[in-house]
């Protein structure tokens, strides 16, 4: 399932691939952030904005590889 016939994923289960990893990061960065807005992570950084710039970098990512 998901393989081509030259042993290569197809492209939609690459896309769908794609789409879980995104989510897991946005769903990992939230809970981060979260938990420093709620107090039980205590830094001196701003998470909300560094969180938007690595999701930022993360779906830019895929086009830099071509």
């Amino acid at each position: 399932m998901g393989m081509a016939k030259e042993g290569r994923a197809s492209p939609d289960y690459e896309r769908r691939k794609e789409g879980v990893l995104y989510g897991l990061l946005v769903c990992a960065l939230g809970s981060i952030w979260l938990a420093q807005e709620i107090g039980a992570i205590k830094t001196g950084l701003p998470i909300g904005p560094i969180i938007i710039i690595v999701i930022g970098f993360t779906m830019l990512l895929p086009h830099l590889k071509k």
